[in-house]
């Protein structure tokens, strides 16, 4: 039997092997001041589930060309993707739909999420 799991990021091979997909689709000019805010945080130090040793001041200029090439190169694709596989998409469109999409990923039945699994 295989485990069930989640994702949120954008590889196309991980999408199709995920069982479900998470997109929180939220635009440029809401996420990029949150980045910054998020980075200036800590800038010299590591934030959990980076690799060891990558400072946040280090990723900023990646992270924000992800965020402002996002919409052309990847969200497109991940919107026509979730309308024709609905069951296997959770889209957060707005922080309303973004609670109710982490309500939904923590019922999901193939997802042990926050439920000590």
């Amino acid at each position: 039997e295989r485990s069930s799991w989640g994702i949120d990021g954008v590889a196309q091979r991980v999408r199709n092997a995920a069982d479900l997909v998470l997109f929180l689709d939220v635009p440029r000019w809401r996420c990029a001041p949150r980045a910054r805010v998020r980075s200036a945080s800590n800038p010299f130090g590591t934030r959990e589930g980076l690799p060891p040793d990558c400072p946040e001041w280090r990723i900023v200029p990646r992270l924000l060309s992800i965020i402002w090439r996002f919409e052309r190169l990847i969200a497109r694709d991940l919107r026509w993707e979730a309308a024709r596989a609905p069951e296997r998409f959770l889209v957060a469109d707005s922080q309303a739909s973004t609670e109710e999409v982490v309500a939904a990923v923590r019922a999901h039945p193939a997802l042990a999420v926050g439920r000590g699994a």
